[in-house]
């Protein structure tokens, strides 16, 4: 540290120097750089950002040469283009084979870290996802939403769930696929019914939005520009649609396909590789050896271990097989496992974190919510972090010393020192300092699946969980007793824990697939304080679902009571409740979607496209149709007379919205279908605008403005969806090698 202060005392205050900046203007003494004649730099053109600086990308297009140049490194006094040139580029093998002896000879397992891979899993169960999902370090997911995007959606006429011989072909085949269609078609028969029960619960009347002629926002009845009248009804329909689907999602089965992005290096990989293997799961075994496959294909050198066909994949394998029967063996010690039979239903509770509503079958002890199962005494975590608080960027402190002196020193002191932290948060992004993670909490969590999978992504929680069961009941939704669905919901449930119950002694793990999302799920979470606060503060905010805002919440009161001068860093907990809860969010999309689409319209990037946010990119046309509710002139589209066969998708969100077999010729000038590409693709509501009563069609999905429905279509549906090509994009059939050609 001071021999770095002797550098930068001459040059304190100036500001950075830019790209390619000489020493005498950047005003720091760089490393040496290796120097490289003309040849040279040409040659290492595309393989490195740059040649003549000391900080540089690596470009080269081989994963595993990247990888193998930054090991590499380590064993070497020359810079890494040095070494390229003398090693790497006329050798394409070297990577290859630097990582077949490392790894193979060496073992260093480190280097697996160096390459990095991005794996997309589509059309598979939530089950397995979950046990994907479990391996959090090294990692990172992006999954399917099941409160954003409905899941009614039908391929080839079946609904998307799990159907794996080991299920369809056992004597519990016909039972388990019943159960789940049974939840499927109450999933998609109940949604417009809740979405027209949200919105006569919550009028957009009561509602206030942005309107640029009075500059504030207002009550919906006094807007008065036409522009924010069209943006204020795509908000609220995707508010409340997105709370249709909250309530909703409880009906799915776990074995519901979904898709999952993986983001993450060759080391993370290979443990989730064995872990997938060691499943007594068919399906997370299949996964297994498709994800390696494509590995293979990619950073194949990073995974060559994980194989169940190499010593070191099989060993590892054998060894979390061996943690099952451990785990198993704890249980009959500790005398636990499946809970006593319920001698009556339980309800929910609100008070111990969540909504409140009739339970089906559980047991006696399983109130849904969160208890602060341990947590050592708020002096002794004081202390603990005060003290690694003053070793960080010490000169010399040792944490044993701190510690010692931090027992002895005065209580509101070291109270005035956490809260000096405190104070300096001016949003929840501005994380604690890594001393409050000495601090830590265990919580014994009973919460829905559904919200079990929105917890499950925090990668700093240590979290044991049980296989899924119906044990522990479900909580009835309010909103589905006051739409009139409570019978739907509760005869859709009851289905699946009979069949649960019949499948769960033969196959315990299988039996998992049936069990719906609004089955209450027990799990164990350990986090520190630091940690507690990301969580609790991100999962608070307004947009958040009701049962985990109210889950979180619980747990704040808990931590609060037993350490609440620590606590006191939670500054961003937001304790209030919301009927929708996505509306203030959604406004805040289409407030930016405006400003963007107003201050880039004149710099549209390349293709004419502007970056217009949530949507994608919108060209200005497409964002004054789908956000500002526009219409195009007729006959001026390029879908009006297209002929391509193809699916029409939403030009914001891209769902399937027509199938070019329903488009038929209306004359209009506007690209014209008797019917939607599914019940719950196209949604739609009254529209007045213009002195004239219309129904307007929008995107199911995301709100987009589409056009409008007329009752003078052909048979047999007898309607005409009169839509805007500015808010369709074209996916043509492969066969058809078509792109919105026209005829």
């Amino acid at each position: 540290r001071r021999s770095l202060r002797r550098i930068a005392g001459a040059v304190r205050g100036t500001a950075p120097a830019p790209p390619g900046a000489g020493a005498a203007e950047a005003g720091w003494l760089p490393p040496p750089v290796d120097e490289f004649d003309d040849d040279e730099r040409a040659l290492l053109g595309g393989h490195f950002s740059n040649t003549d600086r000391p900080v540089f990308a690596i470009t080269t297009e081989l994963q595993v040469d990247r990888g193998a140049l930054m090991s590499r490194y380590s064993r070497s006094g020359r810079g890494m283009r040095r070494i390229f040139l003398d090693e790497f580029l006329r050798d394409k093998k070297r990577g290859e084979r630097f990582y077949e002896k490392v790894l193979g000879e060496y073992g260093d397992d480190s280097v697996a870290e160096l390459g990095a891979a991005q794996i997309a899993v589509e059309g598979v169960s939530n089950i397995a996802v979950k046990k994907i999902e479990d391996r959090r370090i090294g990692l990172s997911f992006l999954e399917k939403s099941s409160r954003y995007v409905t899941w009614a959606e039908k391929r080839g006429g079946r609904y998307m769930y799990y159907r794996g011989a080991d299920l369809m072909e056992s004597r519990f085949g016909d039972a388990y696929a019943g159960a789940c269609d049974l939840a499927f078609e109450t999933y998609a028969s109940c949604l417009d019914t809740m979405i027209r029960y949200v919105r006569e619960a919550c009028p957009i009347g009561k509602c206030s939005f942005a309107d640029t002629a009075a500059g504030a926002d207002v009550p919906f009845a006094s807007m008065r520009d036409e522009a924010s009248i069209k943006s204020a009804k795509l908000v609220y329909r995707s508010a409340t649609r997105a709370k249709a689907l909250d309530v909703l999602r409880g009906l799915l089965p776990a074995s519901a396909l979904t898709n999952v992005g993986i983001t993450g290096n060759g080391r993370a990989f290979e443990y989730l590789l064995a872990h997938l293997n060691a499943s007594p799961l068919r399906e997370e075994r299949f996964v297994s050896g498709m994800i390696k496959a494509e590995l293979d294909s990619t950073v194949g050198p990073f995974v060559k271990r994980a194989g169940t066909d190499t010593r070191h994949g099989r060993m590892l394998i054998d060894y979390i097989g061996g943690v099952r029967d451990v785990r198993r063996g704890a249980r009959d010690l500790l005398g636990i496992g499946r809970p006593a039979p319920p001698a009556a239903p339980a309800a929910a509770s609100a008070a111990a974190g969540m909504s409140s509503g009739k339970g089906g079958g559980a047991a006696p002890d399983a109130i849904p919510g969160a208890r602060l199962a341990e947590c050592d005494p708020q002096d002794k975590e004081l202390d603990r972090i005060v003290a690694a608080l003053a070793c960080g960027e010490s000169e010399s402190a040792r944490y044993a010393d701190a510690l010692g002196a931090a027992r002895s020193a005065p209580f509101e002191a070291k109270v005035g020192i956490v809260k000096r932290c405190a104070d300096l948060r001016q949003n929840r992004r501005h994380r604690l300092p890594r001393a409050f993670e000495m601090a830590a909490y265990t919580f014994d969590v009973v919460s829905n699946f559904g919200m079990f999978r929105d917890l499950h992504r925090h990668r700093m929680l240590t979290m044991e969980r049980s296989l899924l069961t119906t044990d522990y009941g479900y909580g009835m939704p309010p909103e589905a007793e006051a739409a009139g669905i409570a019978r739907e919901y509760a005869e859709c449930l009851g289905e699946s824990k009979a069949v649960f119950e019949r499948m769960r002694d033969a196959m315990p793990h299988e039996a998992q697939y049936v069990v719906n999302f609004g089955y209450n799920y027990p799990y164990m979470m350990r986090m520190n304080l630091r940690e507690a606060t990301h969580l609790i503060e991100l999962r608070t905010v307004p947009q958040g679902h009701t049962d985990y805002r109210s889950l979180l919440q619980s747990m704040y009161r808990q931590m609060s009571e037993k350490h609440p001068d620590l606590v006191a860093v939670m500054k961003y907990v937001d304790m209030k409740q919301y009927d929708l809860a996505r509306l203030e969010s959604e406004k805040r999309v289409v407030r930016r979607m405006r400003e963007s689409g107003a201050a880039r319209a004149a710099e549209p990037a390349p293709g004419g496209r502007i970056r217009a946010g949530d949507p994608g990119s919108l060209t200005p046309e497409e964002y004054r149709v789908c956000v500002e509710g526009g219409t195009e002139p007729p006959f001026t589209g390029r879908y009006h007379d297209c002929k391509d066969a193809g699916t029409y998708r939403c030009a914001c969100c891209g769902a399937a919205l027509f199938e070019s077999g329903a488009k038929f010729d209306s004359g209009t000038g506007w690209p014209s279908f008797w019917r939607p590409s599914s019940d719950s693709a196209v949604g739609s509501s009254p529209d007045a605008s213009h002195g004239m009563l219309r129904t307007e069609a929008a995107c199911a999905r995301c709100g987009a403005h589409l056009g409008h429905v007329f009752d003078d279509g052909p048979a047999p549906t007898g309607l005409r969806y009169c839509i805007n090509s500015a808010s369709l994009r074209l996916e043509a059939d492969a066969e058809a090698g078509g792109g919105g050609g026209r005829a």
